[in-house]
């Protein structure tokens, strides 16, 4: 333990910056920290009706609904009907959403947003305790923060009502804890770092994954060489210890989880087709997905929102690579991070290629490759170097600045808020205990958040079926039904479906949302 904190301080005096140097790069820090906040604020009153509005409010429903009654593991989304249960992941992001709206009185919307904000800046934490891991000194930690701290892609979603952010926190928690629970051999580190990745598993397992293997792999890396070295009673023992710990308690809790959510799932018709085991090849894409170049390339063109316009993004990345292969420095940590960024959507190809919010279980880590890239201008021992990375840095901080100015702030400034007159009207003319069906705009839940009614949406999927629907109405009996909300268009029949509601008994009036009474 002391040999290595011995070596920790060496390499924070090697490069011989002084207090003024950590300064500068503090104030630097704070300035960008600053700039985040106040990006944070715009449009913080807004509806979440902005970009992916559909999972932001399919979380937001969730959070409302554990306001309202006890947390039970099977909690409520009702969105596709009875049962109301619907987990997607375990709610711990929902949990403290709820008790700090409860607690403050903060509008949902509002504690959501502050939740996913705060959770993101506590991820600076983890990740400056690997930087400092990985021997990067006090100051150039500071300024490596920074990048993650004008990044216009996540300065837009960290003020999402979105459980990313927490995601995040968790597994890079989880990493910081283990790696230095190994260094240090310090067991409490250790059982800290499965408690993250417990929870990380249990929150987003998409985004956790990566993470896992690192570790995995981190902790076999002496046998991952040849001839394989053969190891001794003891050191197999402790290699059990640390493979359970690190990493099979908290996959197997992962697991669990999974296995819980998709039985609870299949007591829904229509929620069952959206099990684990069901999706599994709409999450995975096809092989012809993983080989196509067009969708490569729609996945990996989006990697400039991390850094701004296109142009500066391109000249950042070309910039780092040429940076890395110069200095000779931090070359491993520049590619294992490019590695890391490209192993999600190598694996949850689909995912990545239709919902472009899924960068944010990538996104940090091509921004770290892109923060290495500059640490080994900077500690390299010949000034031209140094010079270079000041200019890189400010460049890329500038990037960042003008980036989210000219790409989110027009869209968190738009008040989209026709969504609560349509809404509002729905309040006003059903009685707030009564269910709502709704056809026609799939299974999103924002008409069913806002209007804080339980729903049986009609989803759009190519695979729904009369037999499907009709289970779906079936368990409607003895619920008051207020309306059926039309939205044009709608793949299911409308014909159909009245034809199905007048066999099972169920009677309601019938709302067109184009014809609503706008006020």
């Amino acid at each position: 333990m002391k040999k290595d904190h011995h070596l920790l301080d060496q390499a924070t005096h090697s490069t011989g910056i002084g207090q003024t140097g950590f300064r500068i790069a503090l104030v630097i820090f704070l300035l960008c920290l600053l700039h985040a906040l106040w990006s944070f604020s715009l449009g913080w009153n807004n509806t979440l009706n902005d970009h992916f509005g559909f999972r932001q409010s399919q979380v937001a429903i969730t959070a409302y609904y554990l306001q309202k009654e006890p947390f039970h593991l099977a909690y409520e989304t009702p969105v596709l009907g009875k049962p109301w249960a619907w987990p997607m992941e375990f709610p711990i992001y929902q949990l403290i959403v709820a008790k700090i709206s409860n607690a403050t009185h903060m509008p949902l919307d509002q504690a959501g947003r502050a939740v996913t904000a705060t959770f993101y800046l506590l991820t600076m934490i983890p990740i400056y305790a690997l930087l400092r891991w990985r021997r990067v000194q006090p100051a150039y930690s500071l300024l490596f923060l920074c990048i993650f701290l004008v990044s216009p892609y996540y300065l837009f979603w960290a003020r999402t009502f979105m459980i990313e952010s927490s995601v995040l926190f968790f597994s890079f928690s989880y990493l910081a804890c283990v790696m230095w629970g190994l260094e240090s051999e310090s067991l409490i580190l250790l059982v800290c770092g499965a408690i993250f990745g417990a929870a990380a598993g249990l929150a987003k397992v998409t985004t956790w994954l990566p993470f896992l293997g690192f570790t995995g792999l981190w902790i076999i890396r002496d046998y991952l060489c040849w001839p394989i070295p053969i190891p001794s009673a003891k050191k197999l023992h402790q290699l059990v210890v640390l493979l359970v710990l690190g990493c099979g308690i908290p996959f197997l809790i992962a697991l669990w989880w999974v296995h819980y959510s998709d039985a609870v799932k299949a007591l829904n018709p229509l929620g069952e087709t959206l099990s684990s085991s069901k999706l599994g090849w709409w999450n995975y894409g096809t092989i012809d997905q993983k080989l196509s170049l067009q969708v490569w390339e729609v996945i990996l063109s989006r990697f400039f929102m991390l850094f701004g316009l296109p142009l500066q993004a391109w000249i950042i990345l070309i910039s780092s690579v040429v940076a890395v292969i110069i200095t000779r420095r931090r070359i491993s940590e520049f590619f294992t991070l490019v590695a890391l960024f490209l192993i999600s959507p190598a694996v949850f190809t689909n995912l990545h290629f239709v919902h472009d919010y899924y960068m944010n279980a990538n996104g940090l880590f091509l921004l770290g490759a892109i923060g290495f890239a500059v640490m080994s201008l900077f500690e390299s021992p010949v000034n031209r170097n140094k010079i270079c990375g000041v200019v890189l840095l400010l460049f890329i901080l500038w990037s960042g600045f003008s980036g989210v100015a000219a790409m989110y702030h027009p869209l968190q400034q738009m008040p989209n808020r026709e969504i609560l007159q349509v809404t509002d009207y729905i309040k006003e003319k059903t009685p707030k205990d009564s269910v709502l069906m709704i056809l026609g705009s799939d299974y999103n839940p924002m008409i069913s958040y806002y209007s804080e009614r339980r729903t049986l949406m009609i989803p759009e999927w190519g695979w729904l079926n009369e037999d499907m629907v009709m289970k779906a109405l079936r368990n409607l009996k003895g619920e008051k039904i207020g309306a059926l909300l039309l939205v044009e268009p709608h793949r299911y029949s409308i014909e159909k479906l009245l034809q199905q509601c007048k066999a099972e008994g169920l009677e309601f009036p019938i709302i067109q949302s184009g014809q609503l009474p706008l006020r």
